[in-house]
């Protein structure tokens, strides 16, 4: 044990070994004593220090009652501290924080409750609670019987005897399984009930569900079908429609007897604990088979007169050999003399028995099983048992009302039966009542015992707050509770109340205000109106500083609670400003403004633009300047501003010989393009623009960015030699008569293409011509002229066959000049034979060949040769191998061997290309790549051992299911066995990893038979065997 203590002050724990310990405490800062003692050794005595730390203390005296369905809890102060207030738990959740010395906790529902009370320091709650258990039974009841018969036996002043008698049905037993734990093996339960697995072996499952304890050994399982899902797709149990989806007869569950796997008989049994009727009583039950259409359930009912042992059992009627496969309820009556009852299912390699809604009983109500009384002595729960008699060792002479109720197990408390003992009390008559706003428990008159007391609790409604209590027409305040002690007289009490007013505030920041009333009552509405300024608008509204929004201009607090803070900002209104320039200018403004404000722009046109219409709104307005001012904006502004490009006027004037080409007007900065047309055989001597003289280049001029009117002028002369141009295309070439020609003359020209080319096409300034030959004349030449001719390379076709056996890769054709390329490609099995290239052969490289310089359409022809192979096949002495000698075959095919032995031979091996296949009679050569040999060995058997030898045992020999080989494994290098018929065929191989080797030989036909013991190379020894 360890204790703690300073100035009379003493705190304790115990501990039950060594290591770290805390003991909670309150003592205030300072020296304290610390004692360890261990029983029956030595104490330990240490002075520590202790930090100045919140108090702690319990509260003192609680008491617990409950009146109907009231609980009504008083108490005493700590023994110290500062007390600030009490925490009240129903069942560890926090209740309600109280000032006052006692609490009513109303509207209870039937049941048992734990109060605790902890009490707070200084704000801080203490750890070290007091508790009391208080049970509420308003006596509403009605399902469930109570006690009768009570009587009360003062066996001394200070001591107190109760006996009653149990309410009938008290010995009834009913069970719908729903409180045992699912898939819980054998389980009693509250009744309690006992097992047998008298066959105790391994049960059936469920196919394809799994489930806790599926095929233990078992009497019974609690079964849960809602709990059990498909391992494949996880459907439930209950929606399956591979098995019987069905539920437990009430609830979710019930007793599951899995049958015992065949072969054995199942033998499991449910026991009820044991009973005591006077009279003969019911036994009942539910119960079906476990699947819907197959595996009938037996079972019997029996009882027992003397124990528990299977033994013991009478049947109560013959075997079930049926079961139904739908829930069907038995009802059996039993002879007083049963002690106990039992369900015995015995079925035959069936499924599963199930069982649910066991009653045991004389036939009346409730069918949940009685657990206990609860017992009362003035309203204080003194504690609960089993028996029907209850003595209290703690009370007096005075007056006493004792009270019993029966508790039973699905929670049914019943209706109490209650006497009293010792004089009846002097009473006073308490009289309580409530004004409009609240109400006072307990309300009206309430009777008390001379010199006992009563606590009233006074509760404000909704929106109402305590004004005033009255004793007896005397103010004690506005207390929340109130305590009558020692009560001498009648006495009165009234509780007045006031409704609650709460106060409102607002604030409203720049452009705007804010309408509400000042205060307004608890539990009413407030509305709040918020208006804007001219050019303002509300920005933000908060309610205690949580936003809102407005509907309009007005907000209502609902059912107001509270205090009320109400803010409000408002933002100036701004005004969006949209500028819309045409192409020529631009528009300068701001992109907003704000109500009420002036809005000036100005309106700038481009170069070679003038400004044309200016609209704010769609109204045109006339610029001052280029600007203008709106004056008090008071909506969103749109203007519009349109430019008009400058335009110059374009005269000409040609001389004799020409002409000019020119546009009358031209806008402002572009382009213009004069266009001069000398007649036949003249051309431009001489040009001005404006006065200016100028160069004419092609007969065209273009005046560049025209800022002015334009006056073009021009004379023409004699036109000098034009330039004959030419441009030759790849693959050839051009030929001129001259390369300068006088006006109005002609000349020839002649193209000639390279080799591999031919011609395309000739144009003269852009005009296909057509040749004579190879050559044109252009006749009466008035101007510079450009000759054009294009070529085109030849192209020759490419044609291929190739014969059965492979292929021909090439292109389709080939350019003139260009090398050929040329693959072919043989199939499986075959080879190239001959190549021909327009009926020439040729030799390829590789698989290859290269016609160069190709010159002419190209023909290419392949053939190809099937491979042929040989196959050598030869016996020894003792037998022959069909076909022999040298064999001819396809490449791909197959090719079969037959080895035959001559009598008393056998086959000894077969080596396929010195590789063993073992003693077969037969092989395959399958998809023949090359040439092979077989060599079929033979073994004369007409010296086999007819018996066992030094190193190789067999036995039995004869033998009929099993023979044995026995030899030493290590020195024999055997590693095989071939049993083989008399006619040299293998009937089977084992192989041999031991010194005995156990061979069945129970679906042999009857005969002869020889064991061909080999090594990995050869034969080691043969020997007889006679097969019975």
């Amino acid at each position: 044990m360890i204790c703690i203590s300073a100035d009379d002050s003493y705190f304790s724990g115990l501990t039950n070994g060594s290591g770290a310990y805390s003991i909670p405490h309150s003592l205030l800062g300072g020296d304290a004593l610390l004692v360890a003692t261990a029983f029956n050794t030595t104490t330990v005595y240490e002075t520590v220090t202790v930090i100045d730390a919140y108090p702690c203390a319990p509260i003192n005296n609680l008491v617990a009652t409950s009146t109907d369905d009231d609980v009504t809890l008083t108490w005493d102060v700590p023994a110290e501290g500062n007390v600030t207030g009490y925490n009240i738990y129903q069942d560890g959740s926090l209740v309600t924080t109280v000032t006052s010395l006692n609490y009513t906790h109303t509207n209870k529902d039937n049941g048992t409750y734990e109060y605790c009370i902890n009490a707070i320091f200084d704000g801080v709650e203490c750890y070290d609670d007091v508790c009391a258990t208080v049970i509420v039974n308003d006596g509403s009841n009605s399902s469930c019987e109570s006690p009768f018969g009570l009587l009360i036996t003062e066996d001394s002043p200070t001591s107190h005897t109760l006996t009653w008698e149990a309410p009938a049905g008290s010995e009834n037993i009913f069970d719908d399984i729903e409180g045992h734990t699912a898939f819980t093996i054998n389980s009693a339960g509250d009744v309690p009930w006992a097992f047998i697995d008298g066959d105790a072996a391994a049960t059936y499952g469920i196919s394809d569900y799994s489930f806790a304890n599926s095929g233990t050994p078992m009497a019974t399982i609690v079964f849960d079908p809602t709990l059990v899902t498909n391992d494949n797709d996880g459907t439930p149990l209950t929606e399956t429609t591979a098995c019987d989806p069905f539920y437990a007869y009430s609830g979710n569950q019930f007793f599951a007897t899995f049958n015992a796997t065949s072969p054995t008989q199942t033998n499991d049994w449910i026991i009820s604990p044991e009973l005591g009727f006077a009279d003969p009583f019911t036994f009942s039950f539910y119960a079906r088979s476990g699947h819907k259409t197959a595996y009938a359930e037996d079972f019997v009912v029996a009882y027992s007169t003397t124990t528990a042992e299977e033994g013991a059992f009478t049947n109560v009627l013959e075997t079930v050999t049926s079961a139904p496969f739908a829930w069907t309820e038995y009802s059996y009556t039993v002879h007083a003399s049963a002690k106990y009852v039992a369900i015995n299912c015995n079925s035959n390699d069936q499924y599963y028995f199930c069982v649910d809604d066991i009653y045991i009983g004389d036939g009346s109500m409730p069918t949940a099983t009685l657990t206990g009384y609860n017992v009362y002595c003035d309203g204080m729960y003194l504690g609960t048992t089993t028996e029907t008699t209850f003595t209290n060792s703690d009370t007096d002479e005075d007056y006493h009302e004792y009270c019993i109720e029966d508790v039973y197990a699905d929670d049914c408390i019943s209706p109490q039966a209650c006497e009293t003992i010792g004089a009846a009390a002097v009473q006073w008559d308490i009289v309580a009542s409530a004004g409009t706003g609240g109400t006072i428990s307990p309300a009206g008159t309430t009777t008390v015992n001379e010199g006992n007391g009563q606590v009233y609790t006074i509760t404000p409604a909704t929106c109402y707050e305590i004004d005033d209590v009255l004793i007896n027409g005397s103010s004690v305040g506005a207390v929340a509770s109130y305590t009558f002690s020692n009560v001498t007289s009648d006495q009165t009490i009234t509780a007045n109340f006031t409704e609650i007013v709460y106060n409102v505030s607002q604030s409203a920041g720049t452009g705007g205000g804010i309408t509400v009333a000042s205060s307004v009552n608890c539990g009413d509405d407030l509305l709040i109106t918020v208006n804007a300024d001219a050019c303002y608008e509300v920005n933000s509204v908060t309610v205690n500083g949580t936003p809102v929004t407005l509907s309009g201009d007005t907000y209502t607090v609902s059912n107001v609670s509270e205090d009320i803070t109400v803010n409000a900002t408002f933002t100036q209104i701004s005004y969006n400003v949209t500028a819309n320039a045409g192409t020529g200018g631009i528009i300068d403004v701001d992109a907003n403004v704000n109500c009420g404000d002036d809005l000036t722009f100005t309106v700038d046109n481009n170069a070679c633009y003038e400004i044309g219409t200016v609209t704010v709104n769609g109204t045109p307005v006339s610029l001052s300047g280029n600007s203008y001012t709106i004056v008090n904006v008071t909506e969103d502004i749109t203007i519009n501003a349109s430019f008009d490009a400058i335009v110059y006027n374009v005269t000409e004037s040609a001389c004799a010989n020409g002409s000019i080409s020119v546009a009358s007007t031209v806008n402002c900065g572009d382009d213009l393009v004069v266009t001069f047309n000398p007649d036949d055989c003249y051309e431009v001597s001489s040009c001005t623009i404006n006065g200016s003289s100028v160069t004419v280049v092609g007969n065209t001029y273009t005046v560049v960015n025209v800022s002015e009117d334009i006056e073009i002028n021009a004379s023409f002369g004699v036109a000098a030699n034009y330039d004959i141009i030419t441009d030759a295309g790849t693959g050839g070439s051009i030929d001129l008569s001259t390369a300068s020609v006088a006006c109005g003359c002609e000349v020839t020209l002649t193209v000639y293409p390279e080799a591999c080319y031919e011609i395309g096409q000739v144009t003269v300034n852009g005009t296909p011509v057509t040749l004579v030959g190879d050559s044109y004349t252009i006749t009466n030449i008035t101007t510079e002229t450009t000759i054009a001719a294009t070529f085109d390379q030849i192209t020759y076709n490419v044609s291929t066959s190739a014969g059965t056996g492979g292929i021909i890769v090439v292109a389709s054709n080939v350019g003139c000049g260009d090398d050929l390329l040329i693959t072919v490609d043989a199939d499986a099995c075959y080879e190239i034979g001959t190549v021909n290239i327009n009926g020439t052969s040729v030799t390829l490289t590789g698989n290859n060949y290269t016609v160069y310089d190709v010159s002419e359409d190209i023909n290419i022809e392949a053939t190809f040769t099937l491979l042929s192979y040989t196959i050598t096949a030869n016996a020894g002495t003792g037998g022959s191998i069909t076909p022999s000698g040298e064999t001819a075959v396809d490449c791909g095919t197959n090719q079969t061997f037959t080895i035959t032995p001559d009598a008393n031979y056998i086959v000894n091996d077969v080596l396929v290309d010195g590789l063993s296949v073992g003693a077969v009679t037969e092989y395959e050569f399958v998809n023949i790549a090359d040439d092979a040999t077989i060599i079929a060995t033979f073994y004369n058997v007409s010296g086999i051992i007819s018996s066992n030898s030094n190193e190789i045992n067999i036995y039995t020999n004869p033998a009929d299911n099993l023979i044995t080989i026995d030899l030493n494994y290590n020195e024999t290098n055997a590693d095989h066995v071939n049993i083989m018929s008399v006619d040299g065929k293998i009937v089977s191989t084992l192989g041999i990893t031991s010194d005995k080797t156990e061979i069945d030989i129970s679906n042999f036909s009857s005969g002869v038979y020889f064991l061909n013991i080999n090594s990995e190379n050869s034969a080691i020894q043969t020997i007889k065997l006679i097969k019975l």
